[in-house]
Parts: structure tokens; sequence; C-alpha cells
């Protein structure tokens, strides 16, 4: 084989010797094989296809961000309904559906259904072709907040306007931190107290931790609200003094009372009104058992 030209490999590649002669400095032409592109040419072409690429996703974008394309038609909520309804969740998202069901924001439609009382949390989803569904997770309160707001049963509070809370829940007015023992103290007695046919409305301890509570019996001769007074000490044992007096006699007068006073330490007083005849106010001696 003579020497200094082109030899080819079985892979097709080129190798080039010098020529034994040839001046100094001299460059070998290298003729690239048949069906490859001069680097120059390849760079151009890429660059060009980069470009109209760009330039059709951009035409995309626009297309698919127009009002008049792909438009969301339907909004599915799926929740539980017992404080908030699903009306309230849809009239709060649809003013924050804008775009269509591509450049609809759903973080804006998730935090304006997050600001009803109610709403513990949102999930937001889209649902081709035209649809957005909504997965609404609600408080569980144990109770309203004087303060405004209300009480889950681990204590928590919510705040929020006060009109916003459920009006069938008990009014718990405690200060913050004494929320956590209040709550818990609240859901034992409702249990108590509806054992014997009665509701606990109200139930208040205040900064220097003394207690009352407000609770009516139910049936038709029922009566109105009645304040139980137990002040700071042996809190416990006087609601059990209370239910023992209850049972035992209190029951049958109880449409007539408007205050059991339990601060006594050897019994209660009961304080009510008879007719036109004004308040008036029985002294009972404790429960045997007390």
């Amino acid at each position: 084989m003579r020497r200094g030209h082109r030899m080819q490999n079985r892979r097709g590649a080129v190798r080039v010797e010098p020529r034994f002669g040839a001046p100094p400095g001299a460059v070998a032409k290298v003729d690239l094989p048949p069906g490859k592109m001069q680097p120059r040419a390849w760079f151009a072409l890429t660059a060009a296809t980069v470009l109209l690429m760009a330039a059709l996703g951009m035409v995309a974008v626009d297309y698919l961000a127009r009002d008049g394309a792909f438009p969301i038609v339907h909004l599915a909520v799926e929740m539980e309904a017992r404080h908030a309804t699903r009306a309230e969740v849809l009239a709060a998202a649809r003013p924050a559906v804008q775009g269509n069901y591509f450049a609809v924001d759903l973080d804006a439609v998730a935090a304006a259904v997050a600001a009803l009382p109610m709403v513990r949390a949102v999930e937001v989803r889209r649902r081709w072709p035209d649809s957005l569904h909504l997965r609404v997770a609600e408080h569980r309160p144990l109770a309203r907040w004087g303060g405004g707001g209300i009480v889950n049963a681990d204590g928590t509070l919510v705040k929020f306007a006060a009109r916003a809370a459920p009006a069938a829940l008990p009014l718990l007015g405690a200060p913050e931190h004494a929320l956590a023992e209040a709550a818990q103290r609240l859901r034992q007695w409702q249990q108590r107290l509806q054992g014997r046919g009665l509701r606990l409305e109200k139930l208040t301890v205040t900064p220097r931790l003394s207690w009352s509570a407000v609770v009516r019996a139910g049936g038709a001769d029922a009566g109105g609200a009645v304040q139980l007074l137990f002040g700071r000490e042996q809190v416990e044992r006087r609601l059990a003094r209370f239910i023992g007096g209850y049972e035992n006699g209190l029951r049958a007068v109880f449409h007539r009372v408007r205050r059991v006073d339990l601060r006594y330490p050897d019994g209660f007083a009961v304080q009510w009104t008879a007719g036109g005849e004004g308040e008036r106010e029985l002294r009972i001696p404790a429960p045997a058992s007390d």
C-alpha cells in the first residue's frame, strides 16, 4: 500500500498519513466519509431546529392560554358537608377560576375555598377536558369559642368571626391557656349529662379558673336554661353531687329552677322562680354518697 494517502478501516474511519517530502507545516486535507456533515452545517441546522421548536412552543402556549379555548365548565365538590355547604364552597371557588383548563391557578382556587371559616384543607385537581375537582376537609369542632371561632376536640383554637360558627355547638368561654383542659372537661361532661336527659349549652372558666355551666333539660315542659356554679375547687366532685341531686328529686322540679349553686361543702342551693312569687332559694343537703 502506498504511503501518504488515506487509509480506511473496516468501520469507515479515515486515517491520514503525511507524505514523505512534504514541505514543513503542510496541512493534510481530509475528506469526510460519504453522508458525514460538516460541523458548521450541523451547528446551523441544530440552531435552526431549536428556534423553530421554540417558536412552535410559544404559538402552542398562546393558543392553550386563550380564554375561548378549553374553558372550565364544571366544578365537582367532594366533602362531608357537616358545617359548610357545597353551595358555599362553589360560591367561594367560582370567582377564583380565571383562565381556561391549562391556565387556571389551582392554588388561588384552593385559597379562596380555604378562607371559609369551617374549612380545614382544600385540594384542587384538573379533570380532562373541562372540569376541576375540589376535595374539601372540614374542621370537626367541639364547641364555639367565646372570643370568636371554634375549639376542636383536641383543644386547638381556630379564630374567625363568631357568627360564622355553627349555632348548634355548645359555647366554651375560656382563656386560651386553659382551652385544652376546658375542651376535655366539656367533652366528658356532655356525655355524663346527656345520659340524664340534660344538654350542656355553655361551659365557662374564668382566668382565675372558676367554673360554671349552663344546662337545659329536654321535653315539652323542660323550662329554661339553668346555671350551675362550681367554683374553683373539687369541680368534678361537685358535678357528681349535682347529678346525684338531679336523680333524687331535682328532676321533677327542674323546669322551675333558675340556678344551682354547688359551692357549698355540704350540699347545694337551688334558686328558682315559681309563678309570680319571685325568686326563692332552697338549700338541699348533699346526697349520702357524696
